[in-house]
């Protein structure tokens, strides 16, 4: 079963990884990720696969979650594998776009939390401590 891999630079920070499997010239298992680099480092933000032994796509959040997939029934292997590709082709600037917007509203969220955990409002333990 031969494995081979390649990959697509869309941009300076933006590339497709491919990883597939074939018998007999037919493609039998495949992964094609959607890849940025930052300045955190390497992040998946999507990815189309074969696991579950049916193709899907995969959207990953910033906290490395899948939050969305999406069944391609109707396609086979190598159908699914030029189809994902092909999307990250086309699109790649809206998944990073929305993947950057997910990471900054999370970060704000994030900031939210310390400042409200450790700002004006005391938590139990500075209260009992206060307390006469």
């Amino acid at each position: 079963m031969p494995q081979k891999d390649f990959v697509v630079w869309l941009d300076e920070k933006t590339y497709i990884a491919v990883d597939f499997t074939t018998v007999q010239g037919i493609i039998i298992s495949f992964v094609i990720r959607l890849m940025l680099i930052s300045e955190e480092g390497e992040h998946n933000l999507a990815r189309y696969d074969t696991a579950h032994g049916t193709p899907h796509r995969d959207i990953v959040s910033p906290s490395n979650r899948v939050t969305q997939k999406d069944w391609l029934t109707d396609l086979e292997f190598q159908d699914a594998m030029a189809y994902g590709i092909n999307d990250f082709k086309e699109n790649h600037e809206n998944y990073v776009e929305k993947w950057i917007a997910q990471r900054n509203a999370s970060r704000s969220t994030a900031g939210n939390r310390k400042k409200t955990a450790h700002g004006d409002t005391p938590n139990r333990k500075s209260r009992r401590k206060n307390a006469p």
